[in-house]
């Protein structure tokens, strides 16, 4: 049932404008109306309304303000102003905060009517979508077992007969393969997982539509894992998803089965062969069963390794390069079998972690944050990609060991730091960006701050910006949302949240305090 919402302190407005709904055939059938924004936001608190028209000027809490707070709702109505000629431009402004649209004073019937046939649209359009999204949390539990099927030694094959069975698929009469996919792009991305997640949502819907996959998972390494009839055509597969989205899919393909036993073997043969995507990146389907199984017979360049780790704090940047490329040479990379390219990442990280232990041990947090920084080979699409991270990374720490080691004003540089923050609060601020501008390597930077001022860069732009706000709350002739764009939070409800954690009160609660003080 879709809900409405009047709000205009005049009642023959509201009754004109419930009137055009009531008598058309909107699917708007509950109608709720209020006098002001202070009883709408009660209103709001306690119901789901799927569309607010309310006028802008009422007393109490205006309709700018209204949409404001409603733009923060976790749960966003199809929201509509009423506004006269004389303060359209006032109404302009609510186009901010999410507004679909307008309606000028005298309501005209027709285009009251095509407002909320818009209105109606948005909210089937929601319904289908979350319907689609039930239908999807509802296979949530075969997924989990699934899950737990695969990456675990205790189910049998009659608990996997009944998992396949609920879900429609026959494994007595049909052959299944596992497919890992994978994201190619997602990792040029900081925030890798969310964007990966982002993704892998986008495919699995697009498979729940068209009834492609049986069952799916997201496994331990952030890959989405089907179950696809040994039938279904993983190429077209994936040059569908690769067109839809926009991003290039790669996906590795185990052997065919029919039990429990064989389902565990074909999921990791389709995650070698998703592997293969750093020495096969021009192919977008890798098939385990065309992999050549190379030598195992390898011996680790060891001596090098050590090299490079030993160069580390010296200002020959090209030589630690040239190591680099020597530690990870094609040719015996693509002689030896796949395990050597993954012992090799794992044997350099591991001694240049070493190597900063022993040499730099009081810097415990620097340490750490390289040791987690540090990305798996198989994070990227190629052998290029990698070896591009690895000496940018390598030459990072470079850089910061001799700056440990060069003595420079420190005091002076942290000073130049706080004043560009205290300068720049009100933007969208980052610690790159003041990295950049007192010309420091983002991760000493990063160091330093933290040893000179007590706490990291986040919390002391946070701490920046609530005392600005306490000030600029002492002058009633600021909104709190316009006080909250005043310090560089765009999003009211994020600025609230923030304030009440470093105050332990909400700026409202705070305002009120100053004017009993």
């Amino acid at each position: 049932m879709a809900k409405a919402l009047l709000v205009d302190d005049e009642k023959y407005i509201r009754n004109g404008i419930r009137a055009i709904i009531s008598r058309s055939d909107s699917i708007f059938n509950e109608i709720d109306e209020c006098v002001n924004g202070i009883e709408a936001l009660e209103k709001l608190s306690e119901n789901r309304y799927d569309l607010v028209i309310t006028d802008l000027i009422m007393p109490q809490i205006d309709g700018i303000e209204l949409v404001a707070r409603i733009d923060g709702m976790d749960f966003k109505p199809y929201t509509v102003v009423l506004s006269g000629y004389d303060d359209f431009k006032y109404a302009q402004k609510a186009i901010k905060y999410g507004v679909k649209a307008y309606l000028l004073k005298p309501v005209d019937r027709n285009e009251l009517l095509n407002i909320v046939k818009k209105a109606e649209e948005e909210y089937l359009k929601k319904q289908n979508s979350e319907a689609s999204l039930h239908n999807m949390e509802s296979s949530e539990f075969f997924s989990s077992q699934l899950k737990l099927m695969l990456l675990s030694d205790y189910s049998t094959r009659q608990e996997a007969e009944k998992l396949f069975h609920a879900c429609n698929m026959d494994l007595t009469n049909n052959k299944y393969r596992v497919v890992s996919v994978n994201s190619c792009e997602v990792y040029a991305y900081e925030d890798k997982l969310e964007n990966n997640m982002s993704l892998v949502h986008n495919i699995m819907q697009y498979l729940n539509n068209s009834g492609t996959y049986g069952l799916s998972f997201m496994d331990n390494k952030n890959n989405l894992v089907l179950i696809l009839n040994v039938k279904t055509n993983v190429n077209e597969l994936m040059d569908t998803i690769n067109k839809m989205y926009g991003t290039r899919c790669t996906a590795g393909i185990g052997g065919a089965f029919q039990d429990v036993a064989e389902m565990r073997i074909s999921y990791g043969q389709s995650d070698y062969a998703l592997k293969y995507k750093l020495i096969a990146s021009d192919k977008t389907v890798i098939n385990y069963g065309d992999i050549t199984e190379p030598d195992h017979n390898y011996v680790m360049p060891v001596r090098l390794i050590k090299n490079l780790a030993g160069m580390l704090d010296t200002e020959r940047k090209d030589d630690l390069c040239k190591v680099i490329n020597q530690i990870f040479e094609e040719s015996n990379i693509r002689k030896y079998h796949l395990e050597y390219l993954e012992k090799l990442s794992t044997c350099v990280r591991t001694e240049i972690i070493g190597y900063l232990s022993e040499y730099i041990p009081h810097k415990i947090e620097f340490i750490k944050e390289q040791e987690e920084g540090f990305k798996s080979i198989f994070e990227f699409y190629n052998l290029s990609d990698y070896l591009r991270y690895l000496k940018k990374f390598v030459l990072n720490i470079n850089e910061v060991l001799l700056r440990f080691k060069n003595n420079f004003n420190t005091d002076k540089t942290i000073e130049m730091a706080l004043k560009y923050v205290q300068e720049n609060y009100r933007n969208d601020l980052t610690m790159a960006e003041v990295a950049n501008h007192i010309s420091l390597n983002y991760s000493y930077f990063s160091i330093l701050f933290k040893e000179k001022i007590g706490m990291n860069f986040v919390d002391y732009l946070r701490m920046i910006r609530i005392e600005k706000a306490k000030e600029l709350l002492q002058n009633s002739i600021y909104k709190i949302y316009e006080v909250s764009e005043m310090v560089g939070y765009n999003n009211t409800k994020h600025f609230t949240t923030t304030f009440r954690a470093l105050t332990g009160i909400s700026p409202k609660e705070y305002r009120e305090k100053l004017y009993i003080n």
